[in-house]
């Protein structure tokens, strides 16, 4: 093999490399859209402390079908957390004495679509007991989010400058 031919090989594997490495990275920042339900949902992707990408964890508002009082109740919970993962797709499952979530997240460019299920123990009316407590359960839900873009960055004051606040 001659040297024009080798540097071309290698050439050629690089940018395969970087075609596969470019097609399975996400940009870190926050995604936001509407599940099934229409309701709000939020969720990140930080970086995973060695420059890989990382579930940030989400916020999401749905509509619970309740053991007891039947379906209508509003529910809203947020997770934190730091998952590392590679490729295209991530899930995640919380299992806390107040709260289960279930996740599972495909990302394609700036869009991320998934699957969420919640699951939480709440008071059937806590104007009444606060002793009569049922499940509540989202069902499987679907969503999609798109990537919300970063803020502009702000501009230092030099020194001596003020802004007048109103």
């Amino acid at each position: 093999m001659n040297r024009t031919h080798l540097l071309r090989t290698i050439a050629a594997v690089g940018g395969l490399w970087l075609l596969a490495s470019a097609a399975s990275a996400q940009t870190f920042g926050t995604y936001e859209g509407l599940t099934s339900q229409g309701k709000f949902i939020s969720l990140d992707v930080i970086d995973d402390g060695v420059g890989g990408n990382a579930f940030g964890g989400g916020l999401v508002f749905w509509d619970a079908d309740c053991s007891k009082s039947g379906p209508g109740r509003s529910v809203a919970w947020g997770v934190g957390t730091s998952i590392p993962f590679g490729g295209t797709k991530v899930s995640a499952e919380f299992k806390f004495n107040m709260l289960y979530e279930k996740w599972k997240l495909t990302f394609s460019g700036s869009t991320v679509t998934g699957t969420f299920v919640g699951r939480t123990p709440e008071f059937v009316d806590v104007n009444t007991s606060t002793k009569s407590t049922q499940l509540c359960d989202s069902g499987t839900l679907s969503f999609s989010a798109t990537l919300v873009p970063p803020l502009a960055p702000r501009q230092k004051l030099a020194p001596g400058q003020a802004i007048r606040l109103q």
